[in-house]
């Protein structure tokens, strides 16, 4: 049977009926929080949605000056990755990663020895397992490089001391007063001579919460790493929402070494501590559940977007640039249109439950584009946000986002979508960019689904043609694993409802690329000098004979979120690099430093080339 996928914009959907929700009761919750909680909430708070009625409807008409794109997923043959013709080969057991269990993926080089190697959760709030790779294969470390057993929800790598070693935060999400409230612990690397070993840095944070994620940025420039939190509900374990978090990053030197700390910024979040002493609660706290970085309005300011559940609004964090102003952010998402659609704007909670954001300029116009991922069922009245892709109108402010909802037309199928992250890669390097949906959580309708963009900006989802359409997918991640340019994936499938549809809890898949033509690729890394090493949250743009290009440096976003490869891919087609542009995270007298590096055409002239872009301006060639 053929599943039609369609971007539907919110302004064209037909009638829809208004409804209010209800508010959420105090209930005390497990500890630690899981995904599969999110779910179950959602899915209750879902049906008191549904149950409450207001009389008022509202008609849209279609609008013809706004297109709408077909998701199409062929149903001609059903592929196993294994077969010639498939785009993809499975490759799970020729790396070592067979019989492996995993909830979250990290693909970083946790060793220093300049090769990618995967850390893995095997379940939602568990111990890492540690598998290097040796150019050909992971294998598992055998021993525990953290000085304790630690358990998390998610983690996230990053150099914190700058001294060229990936650093661990480890987060846990909505724990019990009765536990060990300590929602993010960050941890050293300390490997050496191959020896892999962590230690805790204590007293780094002044106060933490219910994390549900992390985002990592440089929000005033001055070269040191900041970070934001997204609250979901309360740290004592009862449904009450909390605000999300700013720390401004600081380091000091002692001993030759480099410390990092962080102190409060909250208050850089215009109204995000506003609190009621009579409804004691603060009034625009929504429940987070992950977040990301994007620089809308592409002035070299990096801005936040989070994502909520429970009806609650999706918050646009832009960054202002008028410095005298005594807060830094303000949350532009219901002018623009991120918020919710636009059969929430008159409700008091019309949004959805959201998991992931994701930035990006999938159309190569120059303005900044966004997907949304979320919760949804055929259950949801009409007016329950859906994973949509938000394009930009314009670049100059006030803008309003294009929404255009995806969503399954089928006979037969029960609906259910739990679109909990999504990876962006241009799996056939023609310079358009594709994406990976991970919908989980509801087998067996909820399946991996992998989008190719065709040349007029339409996606179609290809999962089933070429056998990648898995049950339960979970923590994808984008990894060259062969390094020839071509990007390859490696997910995992969890057993959450799926018990007679996997034979085994959870497993690894890698998937390897084997797509044959002529196009070029290029992969970019940033190594700064007064920014921060790795050019976290910089945007880089590549502009060739044919068109502009644009991404976002960022490898850790969404809740509880998994963690792609380093290194910024870009699929050329057959064009000319020319030039690239750099925003780099760092203010000259409260500038933005942006760098044009002049590229030779003829040093990109093979099939795949690696750059480093230095802040200094030098090109070096791999």
């Amino acid at each position: 049977m053929l599943l039609l996928f369609i971007f539907c914009l919110s302004s064209s959907c037909g009638h829809h009926s208004r409804k209010d929700q209800s508010t959420i009761s105090e209930v005390e919750s497990s500890a630690p929080m899981t995904e599969d909680d999110l779910l179950r909430l959602g899915e209750r708070n879902s049906e008191k949605y549904n149950d409450i009625k207001d009389n008022s409807n509202s008609t849209f008409r279609n609008n013809a000056e706004k297109s709408v794109y077909s998701l199409q997923a062929s149903n001609n043959r059903t592929l196993d990755p294994s077969d010639k013709t498939s785009a993809f080969i499975n490759k799970t057991q020729d790396y070592g990663l067979e019989n492996i269990s995993a909830i979250h993926l990290y693909a970083v080089d946790f060793d220093g020895d300049k090769r990618t190697d995967l850390v893995v959760l095997p379940d939602y709030f568990s111990i890492p397992d540690w598998y290097r790779f040796d150019g050909k294969k992971f294998q598992k470390l055998a021993y525990n490089p953290m000085p304790e057993v630690v358990r998390g929800s998610y983690l996230a790598f990053y150099d914190f001391n700058q001294d060229g070693l990936k650093d661990l935060l480890v987060g846990t999400l909505n724990q019990k007063s009765a536990m060990r409230a300590i929602p993010w612990r960050i941890f050293i690397n300390y490997s050496q001579n191959g020896v892999v070993k962590f230690i805790e840095e204590k007293d780094v944070f002044p106060v933490a919460d219910s994390s549900s994620g992390v985002s990592f940025l440089d929000f005033n420039g001055d070269g040191v790493i900041d970070l934001f939190q997204p609250n979901w509900f309360s740290i004592d374990g009862k449904l009450t929402n909390r605000p999300d978090q700013l720390f401004l990053g600081e380091q000091t030197k002692l001993f030759n070494e480099t410390k990092a700390y962080f102190k409060s910024a909250t208050a850089e979040l215009f109204d995000e501590l506003k609190y009621s002493k009579t409804e004691r609660k603060f009034l625009n706290a929504t429940p987070s559940f992950g977040s990301s970085i994007c620089d809308v309005d592409r002035n070299g300011r990096p801005d936040i977007l989070t994502t909520s559940s429970n009806g609650y609004s999706n918050k646009l964090w832009m960054r202002e640039t008028n410095l005298e102003k005594e807060y830094s952010f303000k949350d532009y998402g219901e002018e623009t249109g991120y918020a919710f659609d636009e059969t929430g704007d008159k409700l008091l909670r019309g949004g959805g439950n959201s998991f992931f954001s994701l930035c990006m300029d999938y159309n190569n116009d120059g303005i900044a584009d966004i997907m949304l991922g979320s919760l949804n069922r055929e259950t949801d009245d009409e007016t329950r946000d859906r994973s949509s892709i938000l394009t930009g109108s314009k670049l100059t402010f006030p803008f309003k986002f294009i929404r255009t909802d995806f969503f399954r037309e089928s006979q037969n199928e029960k609906f259910v979508e739990g679109d909990r992250r999504g990876v962006i890669l241009d799996y056939n390097n023609d310079g358009l960019i594709d994406f990976i949906v991970d919908n989980s959580g509801f087998p067996p309708h909820s399946r991996l689904m992998f989008f190719k963009q065709e040349t007029d900006h339409a996606f179609v989802d290809i999962s089933k043609n070429e056998g990648l359409d898995l049950v339960n997918p979970s923590g994808t991640v984008s990894i060259d694993l062969n390094n020839d340019g071509r990007m390859d994936f490696i997910t995992a499938q969890t057993a959450l409802r799926a018990g007679q549809y996997l034979d085994s809890k959870t497993k690894i898949h890698a998937f390897e690329n084997r797509v044959k033509n002529k196009n070029k690729s290029i992969r970019i890394y940033l190594k700064g000098s007064d920014s921060n090493h790795d050019g976290i949250s910089a945007s880089i743009e590549v502009v060739t004979n044919k068109r502009k290009m644009w991404r976002m440096v960022e490898y850790v976003y969404g809740g509880l979120p998994s963690q792609n490869e380093e290194g910024i891919h870009f699929g050329l087609g057959t064009d000319l690099v020319k030039t690239i542009n750099v925003n780099w995270p760092f203010f000259d007298e409260g500038r933005p430093r942006k760098i044009t590096y002049k590229i030779d055409p003829k040093k990109i002239s093979k099939a795949y080339t690696k750059l480093i872009l230095n802040e200094s301006g030098k090109v070096e060639f791999q």
